[in-house]
């Protein structure tokens, strides 16, 4: 397994200085204790207990593909649902507290237009950050994650590993959390692997870098790809493909805890394989496994022994029992 990466040990220089205190709004409070990066504003953070719903990827290529009228990349049936969606209203009010350029980036983001590469200021809890958008795909990818907080992390995490990472927004997130944060990323795309480098500069003693796909199964196999690099999988028809490693979920999991005591986050978004890769994890591997994150509906429960399944979404939450 090729890695990229140093000893998972100190802080990002690149930084800049500020911290906010999480505090939920609607929701449960996050913990007392937060982790300072250093002294500046503490703006509040707005979350929102579990509520079900959200137009999956899928379906939204479906409906363009049968020529539904849309509005930027989203059909008209998702922005004439949206407003009866509660999250949306949390996710409204994180990106005014965190994206300094506030009604510049809502216009982005509602009407699908601007340039690209962009360059997106969000606040965290370690200071303000800049990743490099290429797509309006990218700036939906940082709403979810930073402002709708579809992988929930505070600042007590530790280690995460994140399959999946595609241009590394997710693992900016995570590794932004608090500066003891240590994430493990997967992805094979090396499009996307170039663009995460990029994003992760000043953060490399603080990942591990596995340039391959995690399913149920090792191997080689082939892999979709699309220009916007945030759709492609090993199950998803593009037309466009390529060759990859890829390694079966228990043999990544072994390695990373035979180092680590326990993981805290385990967050999989790889187009399609997220059920049957969760679904293969041994026990003896998910009992040491706090919160797993999919981007999948199961229509069953996974792991009802070890952890409570939640629907966020399209995204489905486990946590340890």
């Amino acid at each position: 397994m090729r890695e990229v990466g140093l000893p998972l040990s100190g802080r990002s220089p690149v930084l800049a200085e500020g911290c906010e205190e999480l505090i939920a709004f609607g929701g449960r409070r996050s913990s007392p204790q937060h982790a300072k990066c250093s002294d500046g504003p503490e703006p509040a953070l707005w979350t929102l207990e579990l509520v079900p719903g959200k137009l999956s990827h899928g379906l939204a290529s479906r409906t363009r593909a049968q020529g539904e009228c849309m509005v930027g990349s989203r059909s008209v049936a998702t922005i004439l649902g949206a407003p009866f969606k509660r999250r949306h209203y949390a996710a409204l009010g994180n990106m005014w507290r965190l994206y300094p350029d506030f009604w510049r980036i809502l216009l982005r983001y509602l009407s699908g237009r601007g340039t690209y590469p962009y360059r997106c200021e969000i606040r965290t809890p370690c200071g303000l950050i800049c990743p490099t958008l290429y797509s309006h795909h990218d700036l939906l990818t940082v709403n979810e994650i930073f402002c709708r907080q579809d992988y929930l992390a505070h600042e007590t995490i530790r280690v995460v590993i994140d399959i999946g990472s595609n241009i590394g927004i997710s693992a900016l997130y995570f590794l932004t959390r608090t500066p003891a944060s240590r994430c493990y990323l997967f992805e094979p795309d090396p499009k996307n692997v170039s663009r995460l480098e990029l994003n992760l500069v000043g953060l490399e003693s603080r990942f591990v870098l596995h340039r391959v796909a995690v399913s149920d199964v090792s191997g080689r196999s082939r892999f979709g790809v699309e220009p916007t690099g945030r759709y492609g999988g090993l199950t998803v028809e593009t037309g466009e493909y390529i060759e990859v490693e890829c390694s079966a979920i228990n043999d990544a999991l072994e390695a990373i805890l035979a180092t680590e005591a326990t993981i805290d986050i385990l967050k999989v978004d790889s187009e399609g394989t997220e059920i049957s890769t969760v679904n293969a994890i041994k026990p003896e591997h998910v009992s040491r496994i706090q919160c797993i994150y999919l981007e999948a509906r199961p229509g069953v429960k996974l792991h009802a022994e070890t952890h409570r399944q939640d629907q966020y979404g399209q995204v489905c939450h486990l946590t340890h029992l």
